[in-house]
């Protein structure tokens, strides 16, 4: 009976080690990483969805700003 009581505790502290594993990933810094990282590529993705709109004001402004400095 004193066996199985041993084998169950050490069950339970496996299990928590494993609980503890994946908490530190998730607030480690690779978890905070990919975070910022998938933060930043939704963040693109809605800026080009919304400056699709003004693409041939930004195409005609970087094609005057490319001639001003080709002049100077």
């Amino acid at each position: 009976m004193e066996k199985k009581k041993q084998f169950l505790m050490k069950q339970k502290e496996h299990l928590n080690r494993g609980k503890r594993g994946i908490l530190s990933v998730i607030f480690g810094r690779t978890g905070i990483l990919l975070i910022l990282i998938l933060l930043q590529i939704g963040l693109l993705l809605v800026g080009f969805r919304f400056l699709s709109n003004y693409v041939l004001a930004i195409y005609g402004g970087s094609m005057v700003l490319g001639f001003l400095l080709a002049v100077i």
